[in-house]
C-alpha cells in the first residue's frame, strides 16, 4: 500500500501586484515548512516569491461523517522580502520564530508578529550601480538548537551562526569552505561550480550535507576542518561544463536532504534522475522520477535533457522515504524491506497541475 493518502488542498496565494517594480508576482509556491505541532491541529508555513503565510489546518469531526479540513490564515508575512525574491523559509525548533531569506537578506520572524522581522543579514548596497559578488544561496535552522542557523552563498560559504553571540550575523560563529582543486576549467566556470546550491543539517545537529552543481559534502561540526565525505554527483567534462555554463544550469538550484542519522543523502539531476547514497557503505544509486511501469532509458543520466531536471528532495524524518518532484509530479520512493541498503522502490506518485 501507498504509505501516503491525500489529505487537503487548498489555495494559498492569490494573483498579486508589486507597484514598486510594476510586475506581477506569480501564485507558484516557491517554500512550505511544517511547524510543530502544539494542539489538535496542523500549522503550515507557505511562500510565494514576496509573501509568506500561516496557515491552521483545522480538522472537523462529525459524527457519522468524513473529517472535514478548514485551512485558516493566521498571518501574513509580506513586509520583509521588497526587492529581491525569497528563496528559502525554515522553522527554528522553539516553535515560536522562524527565518527567510532572499539573496541579500536573511530575515528572522515571530509567528505572532508578522508586521515586523530582524534582519539578521543585510547586505543590500546603498547604491544600485554597486556590483553584487556575493549572494545568499539558502538558508536552514537547526532542528535540535533553536540558536544556530546556517546559510550558504554563491563563492563557497557554508556559514554556521549562533543567535546568542550577536544580533547581525555578518560574521558567521563558523565557516566552512572546501576548495575545488583540480580542474582545468575557464574562470567561469569555476566561480559557478563555487556556488553553493542548498545545505541540510542531520536530526542530531552535528552534521551538515551541502550540495554544488558538481558534489556533494558531508561535514561534521565537531571537526570543521574538512569535509569527512564528498560524493560526485556529475563528472568534469569541459565540452559539456561549457554548454551548461552557456545556458546557466551550473547554478541551478538542486536540492539536498540527508536522513535522520547521516547515514543516506540523496539529491537530483537532470534527465528527471536523482541519486541516493548509502554513506555506511559507500554505495550509490541513480533512479529516475517515473512511474513505476515506465521503461528505464539508462542507467545513470546522460545529461542530454537539461529542461527534466529533479529540483527538490526530501528525506522523511523516521523512516526511509524519499520524495522527489520532478516538473508537476510528487514520486514518492520507500527503500524494501530486507533489501540492499541503497536499494529503493517507487511507493507513489501524485500529480498536481
Amino acid at each position: 500500500d501507498d504509505p501516503y493518502q491525500f489529505y487537503e488542498e487548498f489555495v494559498s496565494h492569490h494573483p498579486d501586484f508589486d507597484t514598486l517594480y510594476s510586475r506581477r508576482i506569480p501564485t507558484n509556491i516557491i517554500a512550505v515548512e511544517w511547524l510543530k505541532k502544539e494542539s489538535r491541529s496542523l500549522h503550515v508555513l507557505a511562500t510565494n516569491e514576496k509573501t509568506i503565510k500561516l496557515w491552521r489546518l483545522k480538522e472537523v469531526h462529525k459524527e457519522g461523517q468524513q473529517t472535514t479540513i478548514i485551512p485558516v490564515l493566521c498571518n501574513d508575512f509580506s513586509k520583509g522580502h521588497q526587492r529581491f525574491f525569497i528563496h528559502s523559509l525554515s522553522a527554528i525548533c522553539d516553535g515560536e520564530m522562524f527565518i527567510s531569506s532572499d539573496e541579500l537578506m536573511l530575515n528572522l520572524w515571530h509567528l505572532e508578529r508578522p508586521d515586523s522581522s530582524f534582519a539578521l543579514i543585510d547586505e543590500l548596497p546603498e547604491d544600485d550601480m554597486i556590483e553584487v559578488n556575493r549572494i545568499i544561496t539558502s538558508a536552514k535552522a537547526d532542528p535540535t538548537q533553536c540558536h544556530r542557523i546556517l546559510y550558504t552563498t554563491s563563492v563557497n560559504e557554508v556559514n554556521i551562526c549562533d543567535l546568542r553571540a550577536r544580533c547581525m550575523q555578518n560574521r558567521p560563529a563558523m565557516l566552512l569552505q572546501a576548495p575545488i582543486k583540480g580542474m582545468n576549467a575557464s574562470m567561469e566556470i569555476q566561480r559557478e561550480l563555487q556556488c553553493i546550491t542548498d545545505a541540510d543539517f542531520a536530526r542530531d545537529g552535528n552534521q551538515i550535507v551541502t550540495r554544488n552543481f558538481s558534489n556533494v559534502r558531508l561535514w561534521d561540526l565537531r571537526k570543521p576542518s574538512r569535509p569527512t565525505k564528498m560524493m560526485t554527483v556529475h563528472n568534469y567534462n569541459p565540452g559539456l561544463f561549457s554548454d551548461l555554463c552557456s545556458n546557466g544550469c551550473l547554478v541551478d538550484d538542486f536540492r539536498v536532504a540527508v536522513n535522520s542519522d547521516a547515514s543516506g543523502v540523496v539529491t537530483g539531476s537532470y534527465d528527471d534522475y536523482f541519486v541516493a547514497y548509502d554513506l555506511l557503505h559507500d554505495r550509490k544509486k541513480w533512479l529516475q522520477a517515473r512511474h513505476a511501469h515506465d521503461f528505464l532509458s539508462a542507467e545513470m543520466p546522460r545529461m542530454s535533457e537539461t529542461g527534466r531536471k529533479v529540483l527538490h528532495v526530501d528525506w522523511h524524518d523516521e523512516r526511509d522515504i524519499i520524495t522527489v518532484a520532478s516538473s508537476h509530479s510528487v514520486y514518492v520512493y520507500e527503500k524494501k524491506v530486507g533489501a540492499e541498503p541503497e536499494t529503493m522502490e517507487s511507493k507513489s506518485n501524485m500529480h498536481y497541475t
